[in-house]
């Protein structure tokens, strides 16, 4: 945990997590605990319009530190899009994600931020993975490895970035996950530390 907020340098850090760390109208909040519908991590952002609070909770923190680290990045997108969209929305449910999504978009559109809407047959409750899907496999994978000192090419760091996003590919999308990536992870995971 301290090797990935110590790297706050990062673009994708920066642009997720680090927009909780000197705004005074949010706090994110990391926790282990457990999850209502997952066995790895969420993020609740039902209290962000009471108190601005949004926590993290890591439910499986059982394996290597760039997989913890995968789960935070993760969990970090879906962070700064519920404090996004309170910035500008109050009274969103964070859990109806196809609603999120859609001020997500508006906002997105309305104050300049590069959007493009993906497929239209998405599941209404997992639009946001879709998103990820197509927009943060590639800067998720950069920064894990650049948290790993660059020690292997990208491809190896891709199946941590599919962590939780694995089938939601809308059809005919740019970017498919692919199964090969899995042997390449083994390598790095060979060669990496377990979460203490």
């Amino acid at each position: 945990m301290d090797q990935l907020l110590t790297g706050m340098n990062d673009h994708l850090l920066k642009s997720t997590i680090g927009k909780f760390v000197k705004d005074p109208n949010y706090n994110l909040i990391f926790k282990i605990g457990n999850c209502d519908d997952t066995d790895e991590a969420c993020t609740d952002g039902s209290k962000i319009d009471k108190n601005g609070e949004v926590v993290i909770t890591l439910e499986n923190t059982n394996q290597s530190v760039l997989g913890v680290a995968a789960l935070l990045i993760h969990e970090g997108i879906h962070a700064e899009l519920y404090k996004y969209i309170s910035q500008y929305k109050r009274g969103v449910n964070p859990n109806d994600k196809r609603e999120i999504f859609r001020w997500y978009k508006h906002y997105a559109q309305r104050y300049g931020d590069v959007f493009n809407h993906p497929h239209p047959s998405v599941p209404k409750n997992k639009i946001d993975h879709v998103y990820m899907t197509q927009y943060y496999i590639n800067p998720i994978a950069e920064t894990l490895r650049k948290l790993d000192n660059n020690r292997y090419p990208l491809d190896y760091y891709k199946d941590y970035a599919w962590d939780g996003l694995r089938g939601w590919e809308p059809s005919g999308a740019s970017n498919v996950y692919d199964k090969s990536l899995v042997k390449l992870r083994k390598i790095v995971e060979s060669n990496t530390e377990k979460c203490k």
